[in-house]
């Protein structure tokens, strides 16, 4: 139709399209001021302020924006760095003060802050303004709680009381607790555990002490008495006293007793058992017995006696002791065997009337033994040389005539 009509650029060749822009005066702009946009307000109420970027910047020849010192650009129309906002009185507030020492270092104390009601204005000027503009629900705590944790345990002790001696080493002692101010309780300290302060290393110190270390004045120490000597008829105690002294170590040492004083030395004996005594026999020793050996006789003395109140022995009548246990008076004795001896029997008949003869007679060797009994015995246990004859002259007379005739002599014939 002969009409040029607009198109889409694809539908052109592309590379012999004409150039739709081309550069002219190719020299540089003077310098402007350029700005970015504030940055919110710094508050919400309360007179805050916003803030800007503001540069000098240049355009030059070459098309390309360069920042360049703010000299360069003028001061007169220089925009404003910064601006005032939200000029409007903000909601109130609390304002606190730091916290005062605590009142206790430990144990629970307590410590305080300032709490006041404060309020922002419109100018920027913070004013103090009464509590009920502020919200009570949120009101910070002015009082709290602090070191609430138990004080380190420590040892007390009382004044030692008096000493136990006037002298020779005596002991004070003391009462020794251990005390702590805990949690909630005060300044008043509280007696606890000896085992708190020992687990916390402390050393406890000692409940008792020495005192008055001087030697004592001597002195008589007595002993119990020992068991009468007698149950009855005045009889004695001992016991032991003797002159000690209490050294200033405590020691106890036995002096001499001219150190103590004589008047006032306890006796070591007394009497005891003042009655007389039940009448008992007393038996003399035996008389020596009345053979040296084989079997004899001793005697000896019995009597009844009584022991009197006043320490003497008198005879009494011998039905005040009793008789089942009378001691023997006589008794038989033996001291040994005796030596074996010769014992000769009594001569038998003489074998003549007259004429001269003899007669004989048994020799035994005996022994007495000990029992009383007499044993024949061997009679090589007897001495030979003391042995008695066995046999003796006897019938020393002449006898009547008598005549006597010898034998007959042989025959003078033998027919």
């Amino acid at each position: 139709t002969g009409v040029l009509t607009v198109v889409a650029d694809i539908d052109c060749d592309g590379p012999s399209r004409p150039d739709a822009i081309q550069s002219c005066g190719r020299i540089d702009c003077d310098p402007r001021w350029v700005n970015e946009s504030f940055v919110p307000c710094s508050q919400t109420c309360g007179n805050g302020s916003q803030s800007r970027r503001v540069f000098c910047q240049q355009l030059l020849s070459t098309g390309i924006d360069v920042t360049v010192p703010d000299a360069d650009c003028p001061t007169v129309s220089m925009p404003p760095r910064s601006q005032r906002c939200e000029e409007r009185n903000c909601a109130a507030f609390w304002r606190i003060t730091e916290f005062s020492e605590c009142s206790l270092e430990c144990g629970g104390g307590t410590r305080r802050r300032d709490v006041t009601c404060h309020q922002l204005m419109a100018s920027g000027r913070e004013e103090l303004v009464t509590t009920d503009l502020c919200n009570p629900a949120t009101m910070p705590v002015q009082i709290e709680d602090c070191n609430v944790r138990n004080c380190p345990p420590y040892w007390d002790m009382t004044q030692y009381d008096e000493c136990t001696k006037e002298c020779g080493r005596g002991t004070q002692h003391r009462t020794v607790y251990c005390q702590q101010i805990q949690n909630r309780g005060g300044l008043i300290p509280q007696v606890v555990d000896d085992d708190i302060c020992i687990d916390f290393g402390l050393l406890r110190p000692a409940d008792e002490r020495r005192c008055q270390e001087i030697d004592c004045d001597p002195y008589w120490n007595s002993f119990s008495f020992n068991t009468c000597s007698r149950t009855c008829g005045n009889g004695e105690q001992m016991r032991v006293v003797r002159c000690e002294q209490v050294l200033g170590n405590s020691s106890t040492v036995i002096i001499a007793d001219e150190r103590c004083s004589v008047s006032t030395m306890p006796p070591r004996m007394r009497r005891c058992s003042q009655e007389s005594c039940p009448a008992q026999w007393r038996a003399d020793p035996f008389n020596p017995c009345s053979q040296t050996c084989g079997l004899g006789a001793q005697s000896r003395l019995v009597v009844c006696e009584q022991l009197q109140a006043s320490g003497l022995v008198v005879d009494v009548n011998d039905f005040l002791c009793p008789a089942d246990s009378k001691p023997v008076v006589i008794r038989t004795c033996s001291a040994v065997n005796c030596d074996p001896e010769w014992r000769a029997l009594p001569y038998g008949e003489c074998n003549v009337s007259c004429g001269g003869g003899i007669k004989t007679r048994h020799v035994i060797c005996e022994q007495l033994l000990d029992s009383g009994v007499t044993i024949q015995v061997v009679e090589s246990s007897c001495d030979i040389l003391l042995r008695p004859d066995i046999q003796d002259n006897c019938g020393q007379v002449d006898c009547k005539p008598v005549w006597w005739s010898n034998p007959w002599q042989t025959c003078s014939r033998t027919w």
